[in-house]
């Protein structure tokens, strides 16, 4: 389900800028900060910023908090804005997330693996979806 969040944006100075940073946000129903390059860059991070530490507070059993009243944020000259967030969807990202994860095999095997060019990683996949019983998504 979206929602959104109020976010505050600052422009830096030219001298504080950086090529991955021109602009700095602040989300304050959550807390935190993040920046981006340009504008577009920075809603990006925004809502990523927020999404991330949404599912993490959920992950913890925590209650997200509500969504604050734009006009009740108070901001010096910087930019007040909204970003919209989907805590469903982007949970749903992560689960396609590839994790990296250490196995043992003997060295024969291994080195049998590396000659005729086996994918281990493809190989261990398709074993653990035979064994859970668990059929290809397309």
């Amino acid at each position: 389900m979206k929602t959104c969040y109020s976010i505050i944006i600052t422009t830096l100075p030219e001298n504080e800028c950086t090529p991955d940073a021109s602009y700095l946000v602040y989300a304050p129903n959550f807390e935190i900060n993040t920046e981006g390059r340009d504008l577009s860059d920075t809603f990006d991070m925004a809502r990523e910023a927020i999404e991330l530490c949404g599912v993490t507070i959920e992950d913890e059993k925590r209650v997200l908090p509500k969504p604050s009243d734009i006009s009740d944020i108070k901001c010096g000259g910087e930019l007040k804005l909204l970003v919209d967030v989907d805590f469903n969807a982007y949970r749903n990202k992560l689960r396609g997330t590839i994790v990296k994860r250490s196995c043992k095999i003997p060295m024969w095997l291994s080195d049998r693996a590396e000659q005729t060019g086996t994918d281990l990683s493809l190989v261990l996949q398709n074993a653990l979806m035979e064994q859970l019983n668990i059929k290809q998504e397309d």
